[in-house]
Parts: structure tokens; sequence; C-alpha cells
């Protein structure tokens, strides 16, 4: 059994959501959630009454959401909606009987209240979607960990605590240990479908663990035995893997059989009950039908009995409005409390989550209750459909196990007391908000790529459709993610690889070896290494593999108000030719200081070192930092390069490549040799201080997570080269490159059939998405590009490109005069076609094309002719901001009559009255931009509020 997992790091600075309340009650969540698991009732006793840990985790939680920014966007869901009109009722039923049964109204009442978590997990999604991959692989170590150990776990408890030889948790009179089985079963059936779905390879050891654990609750719990039963076997049917795990199955059925010919019995004191095949048998039949169980039956008739109670008194009697609301004790109430043993805990609910809500909430609260898990288990379906269809097989797997774990804890609880507690209730709402958000996030990432809206009437389809993704813009100003969203798992070294263990000499084994050679690069730091690689090489990284092009600096001594370090001879290709930001002089050096992660910035003397700065004199090798190094992690950058350029087909896989001393215009990676052929995979690609990935002709950029590099996170030249899925965030700050000469996410030259496929690219000081000089047949296609200081998507005094089917929130709101900073810029450059992308316009502008004297290059002059711009979607935000168009300040005649089209497109503004559009000279209003340019002719405006991005 295999499981996944990444190295993680310290991000280069916080960005909205990665606060440290936020992450903090993220990973508290996380380890009550186990709690509850594990615990059960006894840990649902930590606090200090009234407050539990379940109320205070809803009310710090509540504050953490609505520090998110995101509230907004979590009603952007029907389910959402649904679930805060549940609670709005339920509170309706609650707050009149307050002065009646006390706590015990709103003890009631948390069936549904809990649901406040499904709220905040969604907004803490929307906020920041690399919570979700997080998520997935911390599940993953409970699910290998609950699915192996949780019936012998369950045995012990069983067998120790009838014994009376387990601890009591204190102020609960409960024992250390007090799962129910149905509870039980539902985190073994949500183990039990992940493993199926996300582990590699699954061990026949934990299969027999898992089904072992199965038994011995499935015998305590019919509702739990069909709680695990069902959504495996949907999910053994939609998986594909059943011929995989044939032979398991086949296993599993034979140990059954054999259990059934030798009559193993083991009996359990609870319940008096055993494990054992007829067991099994007895469960099922009692489900469907009469069992030769009187046990069974008997519980069955009772509950049968009760249930018809409810509907009497509301289908057919006082309480259909009303129900007879939280706070009573419905056994007691509906005359059914002598079913519980002496000393027994009071029973107050009918063991049937739907019944509940019938009989405390009456009709209204059964049919909200019954609408929202139709929304939600119908959005979960055509989540699994649309990710199918569309060969998306990790969002595939992660809607089908969310989906069949939620059904699990629906199935228990339709059995049970379940939902109406928070061992199980407080699960139940988790799953539900990563539902919702998880299908945002999906829908946020195809960036509306299905889209084709060639057609004159595809424009007034659009506004009902927008309005959604308007709440999503309004609702996630700080959108943000620290990696792919559910990002390739790199498979482990192949089992042939060379193993070249942290302070081997990289450069002279890989030197020595033959083409082809496969290595595995172990686990740790592999310092200042640069190598120099072979045709067909291949470097993978086991998980925690670095490679750091820093050394260790240590020894300085106080000097004044500095601290400085001697011996420090690195210097590296140092461009006095680059243009640099006016306070960052020397952005030409490739040296770069870190403290703790944290990059500084070159100061031009030794006199303006600053707390966030150093200088390094190259003649007396002495190097000045003005913040207390003492206890800190001081590194600085000396090797030039990871990876150089020269050889082809090599794949680079699974690495942490950081702090190399990247010349400008050279990256970490391929150095200025934009190398032929390379796989770059499933790598994290950060604090570099140029460049993070350089490649060439057909070459491959995967999954990769490129973030914090000094100047820009990627480029590229050469024929056929992909990116597709990778995070490309927050580079081009501590290098003080004038990021308009080059900088920002990626920047690409001299290309033909380059392709940018569902990458992220977001918060980059400069353009998110840069094509300059002489590219060719270049295709954007369903990328997330978000908050790029500068332009989103620039195509400049190239050629033929396609843009379609991208989202784009909130780039160039740092450079909008004129029409430049446009969310799509396309300058000097013929034959693009825009269609179909979402843009959501804030200070910056919407689709520009700009048109100067340029010149000629390669394929023809550079001009701005022959553009399409088709069925896309422009909001903007805020009162003469989100502009569209076409400017020119050289030839304005070429470029108007030059075939550039609109048509087609939804423009939705804050001012309809205000000049948001140009064509060619000067801005207008709508009317008159399309009377004088015959633009946009079958193209539609609306009105939305104007609102403040901040």
């Amino acid at each position: 059994m295999s499981g996944t997992g990444s190295a993680g790091s310290a991000p280069l600075r916080k960005t909205p959501g990665e606060g440290s309340l936020a992450e903090l009650y993220i990973r508290t969540l996380g380890l009550s959630l186990i709690g509850y698991a594990l615990l059960g009732r006894s840990f649902a006793y930590v606090g200090v009454p009234p407050l539990f840990v379940g109320e205070l985790l809803v009310c710090v939680g509540l504050l953490v959401m609505f520090r998110t920014g995101c509230v907004v966007g979590t009603l952007a869901a029907v389910p959402n909606l649904l679930l805060l009109a549940l609670g709005a009722w339920t509170l309706a039923r609650t707050v009149p009987f307050l002065s009646v049964h006390g706590m015990d109204a709103l003890r009631d009442a948390v069936v549904v209240l809990y649901g406040a978590f499904a709220f905040i997990l969604c907004a803490l999604l929307i906020e920041r979607p690399a919570r979700l991959d997080r998520s997935i692989k911390l599940f993953g170590r409970f699910a290998a960990a609950f699915g192996a150990t949780a019936g012998i776990a369950y045995a012990m408890q069983q067998l120790l605590g009838n014994r009376g030889l387990l601890p009591l948790w204190p102020n609960s009179g409960l024992p250390l240990i007090a799962v129910k089985p149905g509870d039980v079963a539902v985190h073994l059936a949500g183990s039990a479908v992940f493993g199926l779905l996300f582990f590699r390879r699954i061990s026949i050891a934990w299969i027999a663990l898992l089904i072992t654990g199965m038994a011995m609750v499935g015998v305590h719990s019919r509702g739990g035995m069909l709680a695990m039963v069902l959504p495996l076997g949907v999910a053994l049917a939609l998986s594909g893997r059943v011929r995989q795990l044939a032979g398991v199955l086949l296993a599993g059925c034979i140990v059954v059989v054999v259990a059934f010919l030798l009559d193993l019995d083991v009996s359990m004191i609870e319940r008096e009950r055993s494990v054992s095949v007829e067991q099994v048998v007895e469960n099922f039949t009692s489900i469907f039908g009469d069992s030769a169980n009187s046990d069974l039956d008997g519980t069955k008739a009772w509950r049968l009995l009760w249930w018809q109670a409810i509907v009497d008194y509301t289908l057919h009697g006082p309480y259909f409005w009303t129900g007879k609301g939280f706070g009573i004790a419905l056994a007691s109430a509906d005359g059914f409390d002598g079913v519980t043993p002496p000393g027994a805990p009071e029973l107050r609910s009918p063991h049937n989550i739907s019944m509940t809500m019938l009989a405390r909430a009456g009709v209204p609260g059964l049919a909200l209750w019954l609408l929202l898990l139709l929304a939600w288990f119908g959005m979960m379906v055509r989540n699994i459909a649309v990710a199918r269809a569309r060969s998306d097989q990790a969002w595939f797997k992660l809607f089908l196990f969310i989906a069949c774990y939620l059904a699990a804890a629906l199935i228990n609880a339709s059995f049970d007391v379940a939902l109406e507690g928070p061992m199980l209730g407080i699960w139940f709402w988790v799953l539900f908000g990563i539902g919702v958000g998880a299908t945002q996030i999906y829908r946020t990432q195809r960036s509306l790529v299905a889209l084709r809206p060639a057609a004159p009437s595809w424009p007034r389809a659009v506004p009902m459709a927008t309005l959604l993704w308007a709440l999503l813009a309004a609702g996630a100003p700080g959108a943000s993610a620290a990696e792919p969203l559910l990002a390739s798992q790199e498979p482990p070294c192949p089992a042939s690889a060379m193993r070249l263990p942290p302070g081997a000499d990289l450069a002279a084994i890989v030197g020595r070896a033959p083409d082809g050679t496969v290595f595995c690069l172990g686990r740790g730091v592999h310092r200042m290494q640069t190598v120099t690689p072979r045709d067909r090489q291949a470097f993978h990284g086991e998980p925690g593999a670095i490679l750091n092009g820093a050394r260790l600096v240590s020894g300085f001594v106080r000097d004044g108000r500095h601290w400085v370090a001697s011996g420090q001879d690195q210097r590296g290709w140092q461009r006095p030719d680059v243009p640099c930001a006016a306070h960052r002089p020397r952005c030409g050096f490739p040296e770069a200081v870190f403290i703790d992660d944290r990059p500084l910035f070159h100061a031009s003397s030794r006199a303006e070192v600053g707390e966030d700065s150093f200088f390094l004199d190259y003649e007396t090798r002495r190097l000045y930092v003005g913040s207390n190094p003492a206890g800190r992690r001081v590194e600085a950058s000396v090797a030039p390069a990871a990876f150089i350029g020269g050889a082809r087909g090599v794949l680079i896989a699974g690495l942490v490549i950081e702090k190399y001393a990247s010349a400008a215009q050279a990256g970490a990676i391929g150095l200025h040799l934009k190398p032929v052929e390379w796989t770059v995979r499933n790598n994290e690609v950060r604090l570099n201080s140029a460049i993070g990935v350089m490649v060439g002709a057909r070459s491959r950029v995967l999954h990769n997570r490129i973030h914090g590099n000094g100047n820009m996170g990627a480029g590229c030249g050469g024929e056929d080269v992909l990116f597709q899925d990778n995070e490309i965030s927050r580079n081009g700050y501590f290098r003080g490159i004038d990021t308009l000469w080059e900088g920002g996410g990626v920047k690409c030259a001299q290309t033909t059939r380059l392709t940018f496929r569902r990458n992220r690219v977001e918060a980059n000081n400069g353009i998110g998405l840069w094509t300059d000089i002489d590219n060719l047949h270049t295709l954007y296609e369903g990328n997330l590009v978000l908050r790029n200081v500068n332009s989103g998507i620039s195509h400049e005094i190239s050629y033929d490109a396609v843009i379609r089917g991208n989202y784009l929130d909130g780039n160039g709101d740092g450079f909008h005069v004129w029409l430049w900073g446009g969310a799509i810029q396309v300058q000097n450059s013929r034959n693009v076609l825009v269609q179909g992308n979402l843009i959501v316009a804030h200070q910056g502008n919407g689709i520009s094309l700009i048109q100067q004297d340029r010149g000629t290059g390669r394929h023809g002059p550079w001009v701005t002719t022959g553009n399409q711009v088709v069925g896309n979607v422009v909001i903007a935000t805020l009162p003469l901001h989100g502009r569209s168009g076409a400017v020119a300040d050289h030839d304005r005649d070429g470029m108007r009559n030059g075939h550039n089209i609109f048509r087609g497109n939804a423009y939705h503004v804050a001012d309809p009255g205000a000049a948001y559009w140009a064509w060619t000279d000067g801005w207008q209003p709508w009317a008159g931009y399309r009377a004088s340019s015959g633009q946009d002719a079958d193209s539609t405006l609306s009105v939305m509020p104007a609102r403040d991005p901040r």
C-alpha cells in the first residue's frame, strides 16, 4: 500500500488566507476530526462546559471564515443556499424552546447548526485552493492507519470496556474510548474507498485488516454494514479497478466460505452478538425482512412503530408545519421511552436523521433537508460525470470519494443516532463543505473551456451564468494557491535507479555514467551541486530530496549596526546591461541571501543595508546583513544552476530545486541553453535568483510548483513546448530586474506551437503568461491567471495564437495606463483568436488590442491585424476600470481597417454610462463606441454593483 505526499516549503511572503490563525485552525480541526473518529463520545467532552470542543471549533471557525473575505463566494452554490435556509428554519424552531429546555434545545439543533462547518471549509478552500491538496494527502495517511487498525481497536474497546479495564474520561463517566460501531463503519468505508481510488498499491495485509475491521463492526451495526458495503460497491463499479482487485476480492470470498464451513464464531460481550458469517447474514436479512434473531427484529419493530407515530402527528396531525421543535426528548414525548434499558441515557432521537428532521422541524424542515441532499448529491454526480468525460482522473476520484464517504455517513444516520452528535455530525458537514468547495475550485479550473460562443445568440444566455462567476469573484478576492490543484503525484524512484545520497559528488558521478542512466537523489539536502546531464538521463527525487544552490553562512560578528561574515568569495555572471528598478541597482548581480528562507534585497552599498537587505563586498569578500542572524539559518547562493542544458531527452522529476545564483535570463534548470526534449515534472522550483525553469524545443513542463523566484518563474524557446498543470506564483519580487524588460510568470520567445494549458498563474510581479518576439501558433487554454501585477496574458510582436477558455481575475492592477494592463493583451500581433474567456477586472483593464511602431519579424510585420475577440465575458467591478477595445499610437488607419473584430461578447460594468471602450482613438461609452466602430454589434451590456476589490 502506498499513499501520496510531497515536500512542503516556507512561503516567500504571506498571502491572503495564509495567516497563522487560518492554518492553525485547519490543523486543529483535522486533529479534532481524528479525535472524534478514534475516541468517539469521550473526545466530545474535551472543553469546559457548556463550550466543548465542537462548539469551540464552530466559534473560532466562523471568525476564521469571516477573515477570509470569501463568505459571499460560499453562497454561489445551491446546496449552501439550501443549507442556509434549513439553518434559518432550525433556529426558528429552536429559539422559542430555549427558555423551556435550555441547552438541550441547542444540543438537538446542532444536527443542522453544525452545518456551519460546511461554510467554514468552503470559504477556506475558495480562499486557498491548495488546502484541498493538503487535505487529501493528510486523509491518505489517516485512511492507511485507520483501515489497518480500526477493527483491532474496536475489538479491544469492546473486550476491555465491558470489563471496566479502560480508564474514564474526566467529567463524562465514559471510558477513554467510546466509539459507536456505525461511526467506525463510516470511516472504514471512507478509508476503503480512498485506498481503492488513490493508493497506488494495496497490500494483501492491509486488505485483510480492513475486512477484519469491517466484520468486527458490521455485526454490531446493521446500518454500519450497509454504510460500508454500498459506497464501496459503487466506488468499485465506477473506478474500473474491479479487475485489478479481483484476486484480493476472491481471497476475501474464500475467507468467508472457509469461516462458514468451519463455523467460526468469535463471541463479543456487548449486545450479545458474535463475529460470524451467520450474524452477518442475519443483519442483512433483518434490514430487508425478518430474521431468525428476535433481538434484531425487535429493535427494527419499535423503530418502525416510532417512525409511523412521527408520520401520523406531522403529515396527518397538528405538527405538519412546525414539528415538535428542538429541545424536547422525543422518545418520552412520543411514548417510546421504555425501549431503553435502565440506567441508559435518555433517548432523544428516533434513529433516523430524516425522521428526526420531520419530528422536530415539521414537513418544511424535512423538505428542505431532502432538497439539500438532492442538490448536493446531484452536484457531485454531475462533477463525477464531467470529470470522467474530460479524463480529469484526479478530480473524478476526488468527487467519487467525497460522495461515497458522505453517502456512508447518511446511510448510517438512517439506522442510528449519528448526525445528531458531534462525533459523526461534524465529519458529515466538513465533507459536505469540502464537496462544495472542491466543486467551485474545479469549475474555476475548467475556466469556461466548454463554452463555444460564436453564435450571436450566445451572449443573451450569458448573464445568468456570469452572475455565479461574479459572486465567486466577489467572494474570493484573495484566492491563492501554494500548490497545483490536485497535482499529479510523482511515482517512486525506479527500482533500477542509481541512488545518490546527500554529499555525493553529483557532477562527477553523472559525468562518468553512460547515456540513459537513471538516478535517484536521496532524501535530504544536496548543497551547491551543478549537474550537466548526458542524453536521456533521468533524475528522480525521493520525497524530501532538495537541490540547494546556496552555502550555509555562519561566523557573523557585529560591526556597528550590521552583522558581517567573511570569506564570501562567490561571484557569478554579472549583467550590468540589465535594466533595474530604481531602488535595486544591483539587480544584474546573481548572488542572493536568505534568512530562514526569506530572501533579502541586494543593497547598492554597505550604508544602505537594512533589515530586509544585504550587501556583498566582492573586493573584501565580506557579507553584510542588517538583521541579527543569531539562531537563524543564513544561506548565500553560490552555484549558478542545478541542471545545465545541452543534452537531449533529460527527465527531472520529484525534486525541490532552490536558491541557485541563476544569472539574468538564465534558469536554475537549463541555465541559458534552452535544453531540447526535456521533461520537467512534479518538481518544486523556488527562490532561485533569476529564472526557475528554462527549456527549449519539444520540452514538457508538467505539474510543477514554480514560485518565489527572483525574476521570473520560467522561460522557453523553440517548437512544440508544453506548459501544463503547473502552479506559477509570486515570482519576480526580490531580484529587482525591471519587469517590463523581463519578469513575471513565464516569458517565451521565438516559439512555434507553444501550449499553455491548465496552469495556475498567480500574483507574479509582471505579466502572467508572456510571449514576446516571433511566437507562432501559440495556444493558451484553460488557465487560471490571477492577480498578476501587469497583464494576465500578453501576446506581443508575434503571430497566430488562440487564447480560449481562460479565467482571469485581478490582473493589471499595478499597470493600467492607456490600455496597458489588459487581462488579455494583444500587442503588435496578428491573427489571434480570443474566445470564451472569463475576465474579472478591478483596477486593470479587460481585453486590449494595442499597436505601436515595432518593426518586422521573421514571419512578417509586427502589426495588430486580423484579430478576433469573440464570445468573452468581461466583468468590470469598478467605474472607469476594466476597459476594453483597441488603441494605437502608430498607423491608426491600418489597425482600424485591419480586420480586427469584436463580437458576441458580454460586458458587465459598474457604470453603464461611462466610457469603457476605445477604438483606435479616444474613450467612448457603449452606444457611441458601437456606433462609431461597428464593433460588438451583437454583444450585450449589463450593470453590476461597483465594489472595492480590497
